[in-house]
This record gives C-alpha cells, sequence and structure tokens, in this order.
C-alpha cells in the first residue's frame, strides 16, 4: 500500500504547528537516546566502572538503533508514520523507567541495548510525516524547525539532570524522563497529523542496491556519520572532558554543556531558512572546516602546547553553534541527490550505518582515548572527519548522483 503523496496542508503556515509538535516528538526522542551522557559519571560512581566501561555502553545502544533503524526503513512502508512515531517514544519511555530496576552492568547493557532498538523507528517515520506535512518547497524550514530539537535537548538535558540529582539517583533521573517522554508518545498518537498512511516504497530507480553502489553515497555517508559524531560526542564525553581534563566540578560541568547550546535553537532554524536561499553545499563546507579547525584547537593541549582555558572553551561553544547550523542544509542537500519522496526509505538506509558510527563506534573510540591519554585528544577522530567532509564536497558533486532530475 502506497502514501498519497499529496500533502495534508497547501501552506507552510497552516502546516506549522503539526510541524512543531513533531519537532517536540523528535526532543523527547533526542532526549531518551542523549540522556547517557550528562550520567556517565554518577553511572561510572554507582556500578564502579571505568571510562571505557561506561563510554562502550554508547556501542550497546548504537547496535541495536541501528538494526532498528533497518526494520523502520521495511515497517515505514507498511505500517502509518505516526503510529511508528508515537510507538518508539512510548517505548523508550518505558524502557527509561525500567532503569531503576537495574542493579548490574549486564542488566545495564541490556537496558540501553532495548533503549536504542526502541528509539530506531522513530526517524523514518519522522521523515514521512513530515513529508505528508509540507510541500516540498518548504522541506528546509520544515526540517529547521525539526532540527531545533537536538538543541534544545542538549540545553534542557544537563540542566534537568542536575535538578534531578539534587533530590534522586541517576536511576530516579531514568524513571522521570521516561515517565515524560511516554506521556508526549502518547500524546502524539491522540492528537498528532500527518503520516496517516505508509510511505511509498522506493521504485527501481531508488532501489538499495543502487544507493550502495553510486557515487556519492561515501559523501551523503560521511556527511551524515560525522554530522552526528560532530553534534553528538561533544555533548555526550563532554562532561567527562571538562571534568578529567579541564578540572570541572560535574554540576559545572553540565551547566557549562547547557549555556553553550541556548543559542543553538536559533541556528538550526535559521540554517533551515539559509538552506532555502543559499547553496546547502557552500553551507556544508563552511560549517565543517570551521568545525574541523575548533576540533584541532581542542586537540592541542593533549600535545602539549599551552591554549589558554578561555580558548578551549570558546571553540568548545563555537563547534556546537556550527554543527547546530548544519542538519537543515545537510538534509536540503540531501534532495539534491535523493527525491523527497524516497526520503523515508534513503534515511532508512542511510541513517543506521551512520547512527552506528556516529552514536556508537566515534564515542566508544573517544571514551578509550580518553582512558589512554585525554579526552581532548579524543577530539581528533571527529576533527579529520570533518575536515575530509569538507574536501568530499568539492570533489563529489550532484551531477554524479544516479537519480532521476526532481521534477520527474
Amino acid at each position: 500500500m502506497a502514501a498519497s503523496n499529496k500533502c495534508t496542508f497547501t501552506t507552510f503556515r497552516e502546516a506549522c504547528p503539526w510541524v512543531f509538535f513533531v519537532a517536540l516528538a523528535f526532543l523527547m526522542n533526542y532526549i531518551g537516546r542523549s540522556i547517557l551522557g550528562p550520567l556517565l559519571s554518577p553511572i561510572e560512581l554507582d556500578m564502579k566502572i571505568s571510562h571505557g566501561q561506561a563510554a562502550g555502553l554508547f556501542m550497546f545502544h548504537a547496535v541495536a538503533f541501528t538494526a532498528a533503524m533497518v526494520c523502520a526503513g521495511f515497517l515505514v512502508r507498511a505500517v502509518p508514520a505516526r503510529r511508528m512515531v508515537s510507538c518508539s517514544l512510548m517505548a523508550q519511555g518505558a524502557i527509561l523507567a525500567a532503569f531503576s530496576l537495574t542493579e548490574t552492568l549486564s542488566a545495564t547493557r541490556r537496558l540501553f541495548f532495548l533503549l536504542g532498538a526502541s528509539a530506531g523507528f522513530y526517524f523514518p517515520g519522522a521523515v514521512a510525516c513530515l513529508g505528508s506535512l509540507v510541500q516540498r518547497k518548504d522541506w528546509g524550514k520544515a526540517m529547521g524547525i525539526h532540527e531545533l530539537a537536538p538543541s534544545l535537548a542538549f540545553i534542557c538535558l544537563p540542566i534537568v539532570v542536575n535538578l534531578y540529582l539534587g533530590f534522586t539517583t541517576w536511576k530516579g533521573v531514568m524513571l522521570l524522563v521516561g515517565t515524560g517522554i511516554f506521556t508526549v508518545g502518547l500524546l502524539f498518537f491522540l492528537f498528532g497529523k500527518g503520516g496517516d498512511t505508509p510511505a511509498n516504497p522506493a521504485g527501481p530507480d531508488t532501489s538499495i542496491t543502487k544507493l550502495f553502489f553510486a557515487k556519492h553515497t561515501i559523501l551523503l555517508m560521511t556527511l551524515l556519520a560525522t554530522g552526528i559524531a560532530a553534534e553528538y560526542v561533544p555533548f555526550a564525553i563532554g562532561s567527562l572532558y571538562l571534568v578529567e581534563d579541564m578540572r570541572f566540578s560535574l554540576n559545572e560541568a553540565n551547566h557549562f554543556l547547557a549555556a553553550i547550546r541556548i543559542i543553538c535553537p536559533l541556528l538550526a532554524f535559521a540554517g533551515g531558512i539559509a538552506a532555502d536561499r543559499f547553496s546547502s553545499a557552500r553551507i556544508l563546507l563552511l560549517t565543517m572546516s570551521l568545525s574541523a579547525v575548533c576540533l584541532f584547537v581542542l586537540v592541542l593541549p593533549a600535545t602539549g602546547a599551552h591554549i589558554p582555558l578561555p580558548v578551549c572553551l570558546t571553540m568548545l561553544a563555537a563547534q556546537a553553534m556550527l554543527i547546530a547550523f548544519l542538519f537543515p542544509p545537510l538534509f536540503k542537500y540531501m534532495t539534491e541527490f535523493i527525491p523527497q519522496k524516497s526520503m523515508p526509505a534513503y534515511i532508512a538506509v542511510l541513517m543506521p550505518a551512520c547512527s552506528l558510527i556516529g552514536n556508537g563506534l566515534i564515542p566508544a573510540l573517544h571514551g578509550q582515548v580518553g582512558e589512554r591519554v585525554s579526552f581532548g585528544m579524543g577530539f581528533i577522530i571527529i576533527a579529520v572527519l570533518c575536515a575530509l567532509c569538507a574536501l568530499l564536497i568539492l570533489v563529489i558533486r550532484p551531477a554524479n548522483s544516479f537519480l532521476p532530475n526532481k521534477n520527474q
């Protein structure tokens, strides 16, 4: 059964409140996915585990997230997208609540695996919901609103964690946050708009086989994986970096990570507007290049170079702002290769591998580098990837795409 290509609303103004509702769902999804970051230190202390073991939890989450995303790519063509989004949120909430009952590292690993699996069903459904709400010309603005969620999560989550840790343990934090996520999932199921029918399946010109053998695949996968890592790792590992390398207290580290992202939601929305008005490739080239510079500066103190603390903190803040601006142009750039009607199927193909790298492999590697050298040195992984992305954007152009013209 294929979904209709007809949008639910004829103007962006009419669709806007419901686009914000999808963004709220993404905020809850992202909070559930990112909650490990600000709780790493309390989990380490409570469970008496090493930095490497704690960072390894990211891999359990990411592997399950990847497998679920692959399954979601098939389900989004058979199950109404809004149902997928709401069920994903309610499952995340229930699993987070279950952390309050865990006592061992093995049980914690299993729950993080289940948490990743439940979160993985969100994104293809959300993209299908957005595609049914807005016209193609408004795609950049819709993604700009949707991408407010990660920036807001990075602001809210450290503050909420610090607030809850004032009167409960990390397990209590999981229970309280899980209850909120479950509630939003239920509300989205009852009152959300868009995604009432399954998404279009990929046609013969957009098959998974052709996608993986296309010339532009390495560009899109590298961009997406690097963007995910550059957004997630400085936040997830940031508290350990500030505590271990910069001698912050956990409370100071979480407040700083929240403070530097206050402007990021506005930058995410500005990125959506810029994506509709200017060249997405040029925006990506600039943001990736500047992000690489910021991250290389964070690496320098680990090599023995004397870099004043204010400079390092400024680079950490600037990198967070640059990446907040990046994602709407990135998704708009992907439409230069991929027809919008096929975007859910493509996201389901690209996102699993990219999430496994960006949310799992790179944080785990960063944790190992932090345990053996320093957390500052670990930033060199993402810095090199950002520089590589800038180079690939210059080399691979949309003209290399195997896909038909957008107007076809």
